[in-house]
């Protein structure tokens, strides 16, 4: 229908929703102009700093109590950067190529919502979803104040995951989804008794296995903190009490602890005081039933209420979990934010770090889908 086919975004994690709204672009233009916002409008605008860019030093509150720079505590919004621009350049082009569509698009930076859309004379349309509706209207404006004809301004339906919200970066940065619309709020475990072939394949260690010297359970501690602090974390959660216990003592700090009382299935804490939480410590605190060898519905929904209400609270928040959280760490990755860690231990061998990545989510989503 057009020669030159117009688009904008910030494209972070090339989604499902992405390549539908590319692909729309393609079907009804020669070539695509694609404008790719700058760090610096997505700072500006997002109010989310790239990661890697000129603001990837604003880490987790840890890592500057640690440097001595503020308490722990010091911001209560913590936000997954965006990654930077050559990133989502990067992953567009390599895209592009894997669809042989490399000499129909160009890629361009933009550092505000008109990029040179308005100035431009070979652009034909603009592609928009309802999001970027204004934005076009905008443009077309500029366009007749420039003496430009208007763009004639095409709309995409946006691309819903399978919980029939919209797919989002956004979303998928919190850790609610996957690129592809896979909620992990839909699968089918939640709330039922868990399998033993999967409970089995759960006890082998999800992420990193730190095992110390000796199996010194300090000698673990220390080093899981020296991993945490080089890590640009955006949320630490741990699950048991001995975990949560040792993250006190050796003094790193956690957003959300769940926790039973129990070690190995035997009461061996009974207070706050017990698992190294001093009374000034600040915290918002929620009790849950969780029975043995389940995931119950009421665990799922506090954990997922505890990661929402940490986004804008400084305060600790704890699980306490009534029955058993041997299992609390499956859902805790799974809504964990990305870049977030947790800390579970392993029964006679030391403490599990995992980094809340896309792909670790994906993995442990498979695994469930496999035996539910």
């Amino acid at each position: 229908m057009y020669k030159v086919v117009a688009i904008g975004g910030t494209f972070d994690r090339l989604h499902k929703g992405h390549i539908h709204f590319i692909t729309r672009a393609f079907d009804i233009g020669e070539k695509v102009l694609i404008g790719l916002t700058s760090d610096e409008y997505v700072n500006n605008v997002k109010s989310n700093p790239p990661a890697g860019g000129q603001n990837s030093h604003l880490l987790h509150p840890l890592r500057k109590s640690f440097e001595g720079q503020e308490s722990f505590g010091g911001q209560a919004k913590l936000q997954v950067k965006i990654q930077n621009y050559m990133i989502r350049e990067k992953v567009l082009k390599n895209y592009f190529r894997k669809q042989k569509l490399l000499n129909r698009v160009r890629i361009v930076k933009i550092h505000d919502v008109y990029g040179d859309a308005d100035k431009q004379i070979d652009l034909d349309a603009i592609m928009v979803t309802r999001d970027s509706l204004e934005g076009a209207k905008a443009i077309n404006k500029r366009r007749v104040i420039n003496g430009l004809k208007p763009l004639s301004i095409h709309h995409v339906v946006l691309q819903k995951a399978d919980d029939e919200i919209i797919i989002a970066s956004t979303r998928i940065r919190s850790g609610e989804i996957s690129r592809w619309g896979k909620s992990y709020r839909m699968l089918p475990v939640w709330g039922k008794k868990i399998a033993e072939d999967l409970r089995s394949a759960l006890k082998e260690p999800i992420g990193e296995l730190v095992e110390g010297e000796s199996g010194d359970i300090f000698s673990i501690a220390y080093i899981v903190k020296n991993l945490v602090v080089k890590t640009q974390s955006s949320m630490i959660i741990t699950v048991g009490d001995q975990v949560i216990r040792l993250c006190n003592v050796i003094g790193l700090p956690v957003d959300i602890a769940i926790f039973d009382y129990k070690v190995n299935r035997k009461k061996i804490f009974h207070s706050l005081t017990d698992l190294g939480f001093s009374n000034s410590t600040t915290r918002i605190y929620k009790t849950v039933k969780n029975p043995p060898g389940y995931i119950s519905l009421t665990l799922v929904k506090a954990i997922r209420k505890a990661l929402k209400e940490k986004q804008n609270h400084k305060e600790s928040i704890l699980i306490k979990v009534i029955g058993e959280d041997d299992l609390a760490g499956v859902p805790a990755i799974l809504f964990a934010p990305l870049d977030s860690i947790v800390l579970y231990g392993q029964p006679k061998k030391g403490m599990v770090l995992v980094k809340v990545t896309e792909e670790k989510k994906e993995e442990l989503r498979r695994l469930i889908t496999k035996y539910a």
